[in-house]
């Protein structure tokens, strides 16, 4: 059996009939009729069913044929893949990105690249202060990552600022302080709420830690977010993420006592390394556009 011997069996199937099936594949119906036979005698059952007027596939030979017809979504794949693999597309590409670059920002980002290869296959991931290690561990093909420690072995292009304000709900303890005593000093008998990494071996932290100050670590700055909201402590947050909070006054910015940290993003990606079409069309896109 061969993959030609399949795709005539189909073909009698899909047309109905020998006749058909030569027209559909621009072959003789005598070479479809001895590839059949061939295919019988290798076999040993017969594909045909000539019981009636019209000659039709056997039902064991549809029972056959529903299994074959993998092999030809399996060589339709492959052939699909050499010619992505020959026009230099990446069939897979695997991104991370640090939790400070907005959303939405990523989300029309891989929207734009889905749209332009849509048969490459998108791997994300959504880190924090973790995606530069990704990197050199080869776990993502690009990074857009918070952290820069200007690894020789990555190559960097910065692309965003994010601001980073102090914040506290508006009726935590800490305001019924008197004015004078509003400081650092006394805000550091209430917990801070720290944002560690997501990769347990980084030992990483955003924003700055209080030594004297009780630690609440979280993973993500939805949790640290509501925790703030909630008058468990305090913290800083990116400023994209708590507008709103900002602009109906449940959060304060506590400029007074430290003013806001500007933090870099980065878009990385390993030196020395072989990149593909769709790499190179993220890598050399204006992303702080979205």
């Amino acid at each position: 059996m061969d993959i030609e011997q399949i795709e005539i069996l189909k073909a009698v199937r899909d047309t109905g009939s020998i006749n058909a099936a030569s027209q559909k594949l621009f072959m003789a119906k005598s070479a479809i009729s001895a590839s059949i036979k061939r295919l019988e005698l290798e076999l040993g059952f017969e594909f045909l069913d000539r019981s009636s007027y019209r000659v039709k596939l056997s039902s064991r030979a549809r029972m056959y044929l529903a299994k074959a017809e993998t092999l030809l979504d399996l060589r339709n794949e492959l052939n699909f893949l050499a010619k992505q693999l020959s026009h230099n597309i990446e069939s897979q590409l695997r991104i991370s990105s640090s939790l400070l670059y907005p959303l939405p920002s990523f989300i029309n980002l891989i929207k734009k690249i889905s749209k332009k290869f849509p048969s490459t296959t998108i791997n994300l991931d959504r880190e924090i202060l973790s995606g530069e290690q990704m990197l050199i561990d080869e776990e993502v093909d690009l990074a857009i990552i918070e952290t820069n420690s200007n690894s020789p072995d990555l190559q960097y292009k910065k692309f965003l600022e994010v601001k980073m304000p102090l914040v506290i709900n508006r009726e935590h303890d800490f305001f019924k302080l008197a004015k004078k005593e509003q400081n650092l000093e006394n805000l550091q008998h209430y917990p801070q709420i720290v944002l560690r990494s997501t990769n347990s071996h980084v030992h990483h932290v955003r924003g700055g830690v209080y030594q004297d100050a009780t630690k609440c670590f979280v993973s993500d700055d939805y949790t640290k977010k509501e925790l703030i909201l909630q008058g468990l402590g305090w913290g800083r947050l990116p400023e994209h993420l708590i507008k709103k909070e900002i602009d109906n006054k449940s959060l304060f910015i506590l400029e007074h006592i430290e003013k806001t940290l500007v933090i870099d993003l980065f878009i990385a990606r390993r030196k020395n390394h072989s990149y593909g079409e769709v790499s190179e069309n993220i890598w050399n896109e204006n992303i702080s556009k979205y």
